[in-house]
């Protein structure tokens, strides 16, 4: 939350959950097209910082300060370019690099009831 901050990104994400598994929450994608186009950019930069990223991070004992250093200046790096793209009303679709990410877990609505239903027969 302090590089949000520091980046004045607070409308847009916040770092929640335990301390050990952070999830980025992305709260707002006013001016950046949608929330996927910015996972897909955030995932894209943190990628090329050799961080593997999915949304959250798990940090473990086996982490060290400089494995913690290199994601804290990835996560710099990617919002200093987010800012750029806010401050400049550019296109974020422009800075993606391949395609969007594809959601993959999707809500069923009526769930109880499609499982009811299948037991009766």
């Amino acid at each position: 939350n302090n590089l949000i901050n520091i980046y004045d990104l607070n409308d847009y994400f916040s770092c929640d959950g335990h301390p050990s598994r952070t999830v980025l929450t992305i709260k707002s994608y006013k001016f950046l097209k949608s929330a996927l186009h910015i996972k897909t950019f955030i995932q894209q930069e943190l990628l090329k910082n050799n961080i593997l990223w999915t949304g959250y991070h798990c940090i473990t004992y086996t982490f060290n300060k400089k494995d913690i250093q290199l994601a804290l200046i990835a996560y710099k790096k990617t919002f200093i370019k987010i800012r750029f793209i806010l401050n400049n009303r550019k296109d974020i679709e422009k800075y993606i690099i391949g395609k969007l990410l594809k959601p993959v877990f999707t809500r069923v609505s009526d769930f109880q009831a499609a499982s009811l239903k299948a037991m009766t027969k």
